[in-house]
């Protein structure tokens, strides 16, 4: 897998990328395996092609193994449709309602 990104990194950017053993390889081992060598080629792939509508990666971080690792969930969700949550339908509180009495109004009872 990184010798794809290297490739990738090189037919993209036009120079080689110095490879950080220790780092890339530790990054690259922490991956989960629930992505497969291909799927993983193929977000390389649509990582480099993201570059260029990047500027923050490309400018500030720049096109390194823990950059794509970081990106892999917004890379993922790309080409898959927008996800929105409809403003007709009401979301559900975590917190349960409660009443605000008069009595809490007064201060008749401390609440901490």
């Amino acid at each position: 897998m990184l010798d794809h990104f290297c490739q990738a990194h090189q037919a993209a950017l036009g120079e080689a990328y110095p490879v950080v053993g220790g780092r890339d390889g530790t990054v690259i081992k922490r991956l989960p395996q629930s992505y497969d060598v291909a799927k993983l080629c193929a977000l390389i792939d649509r990582f480099f092609a993201s570059l260029g509508a990047d500027d923050f990666v490309r400018e500030k971080i720049g096109a390194t193994v823990p950059a794509f690792v970081g990106k892999i969930s917004a890379l993922l969700g790309q080409g898959k449709g927008s996800i929105a949550v409809s403003a007709s339908r009401p979301t559900q509180s975590r917190l349960p309602d409660f009443e605000i009495t008069e009595e809490m109004i007064q201060g008749g009872r401390k609440y901490s």
